[in-house]
């Protein structure tokens, strides 16, 4: 039997296509979902953090973001290898120096990493280093690169609401770093919450947000 006009095909069951997220909506899969990064879970009961600089600058400054953060309850590392900014002259990033460093960070913390890609043309490179893939919002219509992202059968991390677990991004909302502590807990709180946060962060302990283990949902 085929589906009829405005449904789609979900193995044995048919489910009205009323929105365009067809695939990944709740109505395809209620339960949600959890992703598995090296290892850390998310989607599930625990609060996952995930911090770090938006650009690696150099080993150091990685280095001692890497374990300000985890000693705060960080569960993954963030940090930007190939940064999109509005003028040419402006840092673009280490590119593959940063790639190199964020690897020899994780080797030392353990933690697992995520990094942004920028263009299809750096999907491979970046695959042999990342745990996770982020796509930022400017990349969100660019569809050809979304769909190497999606066979690069990485954990990809999406500027989209869907079924599957939702990260906030407590800081770029404000702007100020001495906000993020209460927007983080107030978002996780509130009853349509997402599961886990995003904090940019550097090894600084003037603007390092402060989190700490355990944090579970109730």
């Amino acid at each position: 039997m085929e589906p009829a006009e405005g449904e789609f095909d979900l193995g044995d069951q048919y489910i009205p296509a009323r929105h365009a997220l067809k695939r990944v909506g709740r109505a395809a899969k209620p339960q949600g979902t959890e992703v598995n990064v090296r290892g850390v879970r998310i989607g599930g009961i625990e609060v996952i953090v995930i911090a770090g600089p938006c650009a690696v600058e150099s080993e150091e400054q990685l280095m001692a973001t890497a374990k300000a953060v985890k000693s705060s309850g960080a569960n993954i590392l963030r940090g930007g290898a190939f940064k999109p900014r509005s003028s040419p002259y402006s840092f673009q990033g280490l590119k593959q120096e940063a790639l190199r460093i964020l690897s020899q960070v994780r080797e030392e913390t353990g933690l697992p990493l995520a990094t942004e890609v920028l263009d299809i043309r750096q999907l491979d490179l970046i695959c042999k280093y990342a745990d996770m893939l982020q796509v930022g919002s400017r990349s969100m219509q660019n569809f050809p690169m979304l769909e190497e992202v999606g066979r690069s059968q990485k954990p990809v991390l999406l500027k989209r609401l869907t079924h599957l677990p939702v990260i906030v991004d407590p800081s770029h909302g404000t702007g100020h770093w001495w906000m993020v502590p209460q927007l983080a807990k107030a978002a996780i709180a509130e009853s349509a919450s997402p599961d886990h946060a995003l904090i940019p962060a550097w090894n600084s302990a003037r603007i390092l947000p402060k989190s700490r283990t355990g944090w579970r949902r109730t």
